[in-house]
């Protein structure tokens, strides 16, 4: 086995602010992926119209008709009344409703992937304050969007903390917010 080696404090700190200012220019890149991107730029100004006209749909309500559709009902991973999901409706201290847009979106996920969000979502519920600041630079009219990662995959919304609603508005892989660049 090798020999340890104490590192100074001095160094092991600026290694630190280092990794710090490699994650903020990650966010600021991935921020400016998504704004460049025009078919994603699209689908949240549809997502934001939906919303504003009231076309919304709540999390809950759509949880349960995703889980006994007639593609999924097979699926074990989508039973519709598991205790887990009643905590997590008990827990909320937000309202989580859906777009069309975020629910078409959803639907063409993979059930493994989509039994994961799911997971999350009902998570950031319990949890809002992990909705934190908005996106950087945004184009007229999607001021306040924010972006909530799950492993490779972003979902986008817009989070109401007077109101307490967070708006699901899309959801989609790393690798489609970085195409048509």
């Amino acid at each position: 086995m090798g020999a340890t080696v104490e590192i100074p404090v001095e160094l092991y700190n600026k290694w630190l602010r280092a990794g710090e200012a490699l994650d903020e220019w990650h966010d600021a890149f991935e921020d400016f992926l998504i704004f460049n991107n025009p078919a994603l730029v699209r689908r949240l100004r549809e997502a934001r119209q939906e919303q504003l006209s009231g076309k919304t749909r709540p999390w809950e309500e759509f949880k349960r008709d995703f889980a006994t559709s007639r593609k999924r009902a097979v699926s074990r991973l989508f039973l519709p009344y598991r205790p887990e999901n009643r905590l997590a409706e008990m827990r909320s201290a937000y309202t989580i409703v859906t777009t069309r847009r975020f629910q078409r979106d959803f639907n063409e996920l993979d059930l493994s992937v989509a039994r994961r969000i799911m997971k999350k979502i009902d998570h950031l519920a319990a949890h809002p304050e992990l909705v934190s600041q908005p996106l950087r630079n945004p184009p007229p009219g999607l001021e306040g969007v924010h972006k909530y990662r799950v492993g490779d995959y972003r979902i986008l919304l817009w989070a109401d903390h007077h109101s307490q609603v967070l708006t699901l508005h899309a959801v989609a892989h790393r690798s489609e917010i970085y195409r048509n660049l």
